[in-house]
């Protein structure tokens, strides 16, 4: 098992969606980053996983992937 940190929209910190994406649709998800380093590093996430998600600096939510 791994331990990850993802911040939801970082361009956009004010998009004030993550709530709702997390409780009503139940998921994360990763788009293109800026840096292709960080997403060959998500890309190798695996089932147990267990995810913070961040909304700038403040933690919103603890996950596991499933």
């Amino acid at each position: 098992m791994t331990y990850w940190h993802m911040q939801l929209h970082p361009n956009d910190l004010s998009w004030g969606r993550e709530k709702e994406l997390l409780e009503k649709k139940a998921l994360i998800g990763l788009g293109l980053s800026e840096s292709e380093l960080a997403y060959k590093d998500f890309k190798s996430m695996q089932i147990n996983d267990i995810v913070l998600i961040k909304h700038g600096s403040n933690p919103i939510a603890l996950v596991k992937v499933i």
